[in-house]
């Protein structure tokens, strides 16, 4: 999937730096990559022929690798985005934390977690918030990204909204438990 993203983002030639800095400018809202993970994909797409690359001076240092998309990735590329849509397998690592946190009998632990789930929550739906307000829809490509970016807010606020209900749900599971 990675590949794919990556992909589109390359409309024009570019550095793997500055190809990182894209992708934490729009697809780490969707997709997470840590710069050794998109060299890795790279040189993987130059070696199935999806990009060319070539070493070019840089104002800043050292020469950069830039990358650019072949005939051959855009094909790809192309017959990617015409498939139905693709649902990954779910990893939510906090809800699987939720799930077993009753192992340890605990519901002061279960609010401490509650409650730094919902502030890890609502920062992130802030970030995209703070997007969404400076965002202008100029283009087709614009149309489809702010599509991408309110089903990224309306998920944010319907997992906020879940944590909070979870923590009134959990009070009162408190108020009610014998006292030992």
């Amino acid at each position: 999937m990675l590949e794919f993203i990556l992909l589109g983002l390359l409309f024009e030639p570019e550095s793997g730096y500055a190809l990182k800095q894209r992708f934490a400018e729009g697809a780490t809202y969707f997709w997470d990559a840590d710069q050794s993970q998109i060299y890795r994909t790279l040189a993987r797409m130059e070696d199935k022929g999806w990009l060319r690359s070539q070493l070019e001076p840089s104002e800043d240092g050292p020469d950069q690798r830039v990358y650019a998309r072949t005939p051959q990735g855009r094909r790809a590329f192309e017959v990617w985005l015409r498939e139905d849509p693709i649902q990954p397998p779910v990893r939510l690592p906090y809800v699987a934390q939720l799930f077993l946190l009753g192992e340890l009998e605990d519901l002061e632990r279960t609010v401490e977690f509650l409650t730094s789930l919902r502030t890890q929550l609502r920062q992130r739906r802030r970030a995209l918030e703070g997007v969404a307000s400076d965002f202008d829809v100029r283009s087709i490509e614009d149309f489809h990204a702010d599509l991408a970016l309110r089903l990224g807010l309306a998920t944010a606020r319907a997992r906020t909204k879940w944590c909070d209900d979870a923590l009134r749900r959990t009070r009162r599971a408190m108020r009610k438990e014998p006292n030992s």
